[in-house]
């Protein structure tokens, strides 16, 4: 992306969801194809641009309609970006959203110009250069959750057990995780309650880590 040149243009204002998926032990965005006169070739992510009056969640809305309650997606927003057209006038600022969901939920999309596809992010589509951007940023700010609250437990089943969590965690930090040291971390942080033999749900606050201090 380029900087923004020139002080008066009045760019667009946009939505970009990263919509995440943990599926069979594959971390897994959602992406758009390209449509069929689109000479590129390259992916994007499900966008909208704001409406005069209208807030990003209210865009989103549009997009994903009542999906956003049938698949509880989980949104976060993580920044926002610049694209320049390619006369490099006027341009666009994209708000980038994280969505998180249930592995066994297929969201339907609407107002996009191309299909949808699932696809694994460690063999990602070609993506046109802004969406690249804002999937790097997107997942960033996933792993900095990590010691902050348990929002990337909501990739997971309701009730899962804490190999998954592992499994999931390693998937998002790129690097194995040792079982016996996870746990620990699991229980003193006090990420998860126990709901029954060997099942756990996830808490939605971390009890502070004096280790950090």
């Amino acid at each position: 992306m380029r900087p923004m040149k020139t002080p008066d243009s009045k760019p667009t204002l946009a939505v970009h969801a990263l919509i995440l998926r943990y599926d069979r032990g594959q971390l897994e965005g959602l992406f758009i194809d390209p449509a069929e006169e689109t000479a590129s070739g390259l992916w994007t992510l499900p966008s909208a641009v704001l409406q005069g009056g209208e807030g990003p969640l209210q865009t989103l809305e549009g997009v994903f309609g009542s999906e956003i309650t049938k698949c509880a997606i989980q949104f976060a927003e993580f920044g926002s970006f610049w694209s320049a057209n390619e006369d490099e006038h006027d341009g666009c600022i994209s708000l980038g959203f994280l969505g998180l969901i249930k592995p066994d939920c297929v969201p339907q999309l609407s107002h996009q110009t191309g299909d949808s596809a699932w696809h694994s992010l460690s063999c990602r589509p070609g993506l046109k250069s802004n969406c690249g951007e804002i999937v790097d940023a997107g997942l960033e700010h996933l792993r900095q959750r990590i010691n902050v609250d348990t929002y990337p437990l909501a990739l997971l089943p309701t009730k899962f057990r804490t190999k998954q969590a592992r499994q999931l965690y390693s998937q998002i930090l790129g690097q194995s995780i040792a079982p016996r040291p996870f746990k620990a971390w699991l229980r003193r942080r006090q990420a998860v309650t126990r709901t029954g033999p060997g099942r756990f749900k996830r808490n939605h606050a971390l009890k502070h880590d004096w280790w950090l201090d």
